[in-house]
């Protein structure tokens, strides 16, 4: 049976208990087998981070992708935005789910008012996310 992590287990009390496990009779050096076990530690983190992410779509698209993340503020507006910019892409039903997500996810993460109706306002919002990640090159730069 392959060396996973147990659940609630600490990094350190893992490593502890695969290391030696994969050094066996002298199956792997000790760099090896600990490079190994962070390996199988990461990777075990990853899916348990992915298992615990929201999603407005949980996977209704013939791709089952899960899309329009809303664990953050940020991840939220977006979702908003991104969910009625691909509207047409959903059934009536599923659109109504999405956006129910996302509004409930908004008043969590935002506030009590409810998400912008029109596209103005959303794009304001989402310039103001945008600028935040991808700062203005020319601004601070003297232009003589």
């Amino acid at each position: 049976m392959p060396m996973t992590p147990h659940k609630g287990e600490s990094q350190s009390d893992f490593m502890g208990r695969c290391v030696p496990d994969l050094m066996g009779d002298g199956k792997r050096e000790n760099d090896q087998a600990v490079a190994a076990c962070m390996t199988i530690w990461r990777e075990a983190d990853k899916k348990d981070f992915a298992d615990k992410k929201q999603f407005a779509d949980p996977g209704y698209l013939s791709d089952r992708i899960k899309r329009f993340a809303i664990d953050n503020a940020d991840d939220v507006r977006v979702a908003w935005y991104v969910a009625h910019k691909k509207a047409a892409r959903y059934t009536p039903a599923q659109l109504t789910r999405v956006t129910a997500r996302i509004a409930s996810a908004w008043k969590v993460h935002i506030g009590t008012a409810p998400p912008p109706a029109d596209d103005v306002t959303l794009r304001r919002e989402m310039i103001g996310i945008i600028k935040q990640f991808a700062p203005d090159p020319d601004e601070g730069e003297s232009h003589d």
